[in-house]
């Protein structure tokens, strides 16, 4: 009977390190997922930061064509 429990035990050490394995493996994981959504954020910030810029460019360029006659009527 004691090798019958001692078997059990160590099965359930094993699975109690596997566990433990796995935990860690997802925190790892969940990690580098914080990490690249982290840089998709940044990089979706400086995609709408081009779109204002190019907006303004463009509404600069309106007031100037109009400014010198260079617009159809």
């Amino acid at each position: 009977m004691a090798e019958v429990e001692n078997l059990v035990l160590d099965i359930l050490r094993r699975l109690q390190s596997d566990m433990a394995d796995l935990k860690q493996g997802q925190r790892s994981i969940r990690d580098e997922l914080i990490g690249v959504r982290q840089q998709l954020h940044a990089m979706q910030g400086d995609s709408l930061r081009r779109e204002q810029e190019v907006a303004g460019i463009l509404v600069q360029l309106d007031r100037i064509n109009t400014r010198l006659d260079l617009v159809e009527h």
